[in-house]
């Protein structure tokens, strides 16, 4: 609960003041952008300052957000996909509120950044559909850190009673990580962080 009110007082601060950041240690919010075939896109994750260890974690893949780890508050917070299967059909996928499935992290002190990766579980996307079928299907997307950084989208369609889940053109195997521009910080701020700290406190009770 501390974490979630650390978020939600900071972007308060944030749109009021609109700070910059100076060095990567002071990064709140780390963006990144993907563009492989047939969709393209950029997410926002949510990464806690110091006293949070989360931007002095080792050089390399760490584990944030389980129950154990030092990082604690590691969310997504905004992602924008847009989807075209170049048969007549496009989409615009959308993150409905902030998601704390984030597993992992990846470190390098000598970028800007600090962060240059991130790993998180399937997340579910919302679809509004600008023509075709393609809003018909669910979609999920996720970030898979390594020596590439993928982003891999992935479809949900059924047949009747049979449903599968299938990868969605080819993952974005060069992702960018960077901080955002302070003016778009505070448009991602506001009512996405105040519902997803109610949620979490409702959850805990």
């Amino acid at each position: 609960m501390r974490n979630a009110r650390r978020i939600w007082i900071y972007l308060a601060a944030l749109a009021a003041a609109g700070m910059t950041f100076c060095a990567p240690t002071e990064a709140k919010l780390v963006g990144s952008g993907f563009d492989p075939t047939l969709f393209d896109g950029t997410g926002f994750f949510f990464v806690p300052d110091p006293p949070s260890p989360c931007l002095t974690l080792p050089d390399g893949f760490n584990s944030v957000n389980q129950e154990l780890d030092a990082c604690q508050g590691v969310a997504l917070v905004s992602v924008t996909v847009n989807v075209d299967d170049q048969e007549g059909d496009t989409a615009t996928l959308t993150l409905g509120s902030p998601s704390d499935l984030i597993i992992g992290m990846v470190i390098d002190s000598e970028s800007s950044p600090v962060v240059v990766g991130m790993d998180t579980d399937l997340i579910a996307l919302n679809c509004t559909n600008i023509t075709g079928t393609l809003c018909d299907d669910q979609w999920f997307i996720e970030w898979s850190s390594g020596f590439i950084d993928p982003v891999t989208l992935f479809v949900r369609s059924c047949d009747g009673e049979f449903c599968e889940i299938a990868q969605f053109g080819d993952p974005a195997d060069h992702v960018t990580f960077f901080n955002p521009e302070p003016g778009s910080l505070a448009l991602l701020g506001g009512g996405l962080i105040a519902g997803w700290v109610a949620r979490r406190r409702k959850n805990r009770r």
